[in-house]
């Protein structure tokens, strides 16, 4: 009795483990049928493991650049959309400026002062712009804004000019506020770097180089239009009528004129996005080509998955059904 015992509780044991085993066989065959994917990879790689590993570590790499794109073309529809205001700006007090003339009323000439007062403010909070706190139009100087204060820097323009009493004066002043190595606006006005420029790797050894810096040329031009526009109401400056309709008006032309070359540092930006695209093209034809072949050296065959899963199926039936006989065998049913 006693050994009839220890034999069934060993053949209890062995089925309990078989039964475990065909169940984990049909768990693993069912994720794989869902997914695709085999269970087991390293066993159904094999040698190729390291080229499994390599395409990995490449799709990796691609994706990294892929972000990286993405941040840079953030960064240069930022820019993009700064310039525009700047621009759009320097049009809407153009308007108001260029209808300045000799007989226009003070009041008149107040309010196209105060329109590109508006307008340099406006040029200058954009330029100030800030993806995920760096600033753009600084260069490679990160750590600040490039521009100080608008007011700030139209009242050190009012006191440089001060002491002119005509309009060429005055706007020889300015010129040298804006223009000067040694002037105002690269003294005190701008924080940004002065010689280098922000510069972005796009892939494949490439690089694009960012040269909207708020000292540009064309921005610092544009600027400067606003600002001697802002500055002809000023009280601080003793001028004539004339004098003060003649800087407005001279503004103005000068905001049209500066409008061409912005446009020109706008298709530079356009130039680099579009070189971006060509990258992100690039990367992404070869991120599917990498992705193909990875799945395929990872994915399961769904015809062999689903004809090992019915067999598998089968032997769990077949194990129930014997288990069930087995439970039930007993002298007299051994007898009959």
């Amino acid at each position: 009795m006693g050994m009839s015992m220890i034999g069934d509780l060993s053949r209890h044991l062995v089925s309990v483990r078989h039964n475990a085993q065909i169940k984990d066989r049909l768990n693993t065959l069912s994720q794989e049928l869902s997914t695709g994917r085999v269970w087991d990879l390293t066993g159904h790689l094999g040698r190729d493991q390291a080229r499994f590993h390599d395409t990995t570590r490449q799709l990796d790499l691609i994706k990294t650049q892929v972000r990286s794109l993405d941040e840079t073309e953030n960064f240069l529809s930022v820019a993009q959309l700064a310039l525009t205001r700047t621009g759009e700006a320097g049009e809407s007090a153009a308007t108001a400026l260029l209808s300045v003339v000799t007989e226009t009323s003070p009041q008149q000439r107040a309010a196209a002062s105060t329109e590109a007062e508006r307008a340099f403010e406006a040029m200058v909070g954009a330029l100030n712009t800030h993806v995920a706190d760096r600033p753009i139009f600084g260069g490679t100087e990160l750590g600040q804004a490039p521009l100080s204060n608008g007011s700030d820097m139209l009242q050190a323009v009012v006191t440089a000019a001060s002491g002119a009493t005509d309009a060429a004066g005055v706007v020889a002043a300015v010129d040298t506020w804006f223009d000067s190595p040694g002037g105002g606006f690269m003294m005190s006005a701008y924080a940004g770097s002065t010689t280098d420029n922000l510069v972005r790797p796009i892939g494949d050894g490439e690089v694009i180089e960012i040269q909207a810096r708020a000292d540009h040329g064309a921005i610092r031009a544009t600027l400067k239009a606003a600002a001697l526009g802002a500055i002809a109401g000023d009280a601080a400056l003793a001028l004539s009528d004339s004098d003060r309709a003649s800087l407005l008006r001279r503004s103005g032309e000068a905001l049209v004129e500066s409008a061409l070359p912005l446009t020109q540092l706008r298709a530079d930006l356009g130039a680099s996005e579009e070189r971006i695209g060509l990258a992100s093209t690039r990367l992404s034809a070869q991120e599917t080509a990498l992705s193909i072949a990875r799945n395929e050296m990872s994915s399961a065959d769904s015809y062999e998955t689903a004809s090992a899963l019915q067999q598998v199926q089968l032997q769990l039936e077949t194990h129930y059904t014997l288990t069930a006989r087995l439970s039930r065998l007993s002298l007299t049913e051994y007898l009959r």
